[in-house]
């Protein structure tokens, strides 16, 4: 998505924490733009308040798969394939924000978005067991691949 678009989508929607899948992390109290000596900052103050070493922090917190994908796709059906992808969902929600984020009743979820930068579609899924984030991931990989050759036949 990009760092510009993180801040301005946080700001918009009045988020306190936001995120890019490189990692970065974003504080809206603080500055809604990347900063990694901020985050270093909270874990800091997290860690002085609760006694624990970080370990131990993590230790606790869920565990989750997430898995990347791409599909191949021409620049030129990319926005079809986002409509026609939208009409064959069924899920307990979805976003739009960034192409479609589909979530799953047990709470896993897909990000389907085409790229700004090439001829492809971006996979993005996470789940709590490897096993079900990549069930999910082939699935949609499946259905846009499936949807790309419906298109081109007409």
């Amino acid at each position: 998505m990009g760092s510009p678009y993180v801040s301005r989508t946080m700001i918009d929607k009045d988020a306190k924490l936001g995120g890019e899948e490189n990692g970065g992390i974003f504080y809206g109290p603080h500055i809604p733009v990347r900063d990694g000596a901020m985050a270093t900052a909270l874990m800091l103050e997290i860690m002085a308040f609760s006694g624990e070493k970080l370990s131990q922090l993590i230790e606790k917190l869920p565990r989750y798969f997430n898995i990347k994908d791409k599909v191949p796709c021409p620049v030129n059906l990319k926005s079809k394939i986002l409509k026609k992808l939208e009409s064959n969902v069924k899920a307990a929600k979805i976003e739009t924000t960034d192409g479609l984020k589909i979530w799953q009743k047990d709470g896993s979820w897909i990000l389907v978005r085409p790229s700004g930068t090439e001829p492809l579609y971006r996979i993005f899924a996470e789940a709590d067991t490897q096993e079900k984030v990549e069930a999910l991931a082939l699935r949609y990989k499946k259905l846009i691949t499936r949807i790309i050759k419906n298109i081109r036949r007409k």
